[in-house]
């Protein structure tokens, strides 16, 4: 298990970092956490927070809205 640093006051860690942690967690080395996540990513996986919202997107940040039919 990697030596892990607390995090600093007022830290707020971005949702790739909280998925590395969850994975180093769950007992995977570096190596692994990395091929893991690239792996994910190449599959289409998106991280996002809970409560991003949904109607955003999450690459440009530009509203969402309905295609017209």
């Amino acid at each position: 298990m990697p030596i892990r640093y607390p995090d600093p006051p007022g830290y707020v860690p971005d949702v790739m970092t909280k998925v590395y942690r969850a994975l180093e967690d769950a007992g995977l080395d570096e190596d692994e956490v990395h091929y893991a996540i690239s792996e994910m990513q190449t599959e289409g996986v998106l991280f996002r927070d809970r409560n991003e919202p949904l109607d955003v997107c999450a690459s440009c940040g530009e509203k969402k809205t309905k295609k017209e039919q």
